[in-house]
């Protein structure tokens, strides 16, 4: 099993608005739309995002990171994944949160630890293509 890491980005699509509780952010509430999150691994980018995929498949299990309270709501699902072997995550944030039409839906989500000084690392996407190419998921 591949054993890179580096950063990745997921594209997630919420169907129909959402309320949910994201951790010491509280209840918080999502509009229906695109939304690209970005995390890392250091262990692993393939592990990692394939965990993702098994949640946001199942809705069972997580609970550790922000993006699993997401990925469990049952209007949520992965539309594209995207792997940066190498990449540091907050730089690769702060691309996301540069591209036309991004915007911060729930400040410090997933970011609550960020030492780059991101204010989150959810992006809610106005344009219907997210910026993401060559996805390695559809």
């Amino acid at each position: 099993m591949n054993r890179l890491s580096g950063a990745y980005e997921i594209e997630i699509v919420l169907s129909r608005s959402a309320q949910l509780r994201i951790g010491s952010l509280g209840m918080c509430r999502l509009p229906r739309g695109r939304y690209v999150y970005v995390g890392s691994a250091r262990g692993g980018l393939e592990p990692r995002v394939g965990r993702h995929l098994r949640l946001a498949e199942t809705k069972r299990g997580g609970g550790r990171w922000h993006v699993d309270a997401l990925l469990r709501l049952p209007q949520a699902r992965i539309a594209a994944v995207r792997l940066y072997p190498g990449r540091d995550e907050c730089d690769l944030s702060r691309e996301v949160a540069a591209r036309p039409g991004a915007t911060v839906p729930i400040p410090r989500f997933g970011a609550m630890d960020c030492r780059g000084g991101c204010q989150a690392h959810l992006y809610r996407m106005r344009n219907a293509e997210c910026g993401m190419r060559n996805n390695v998921k559809d």
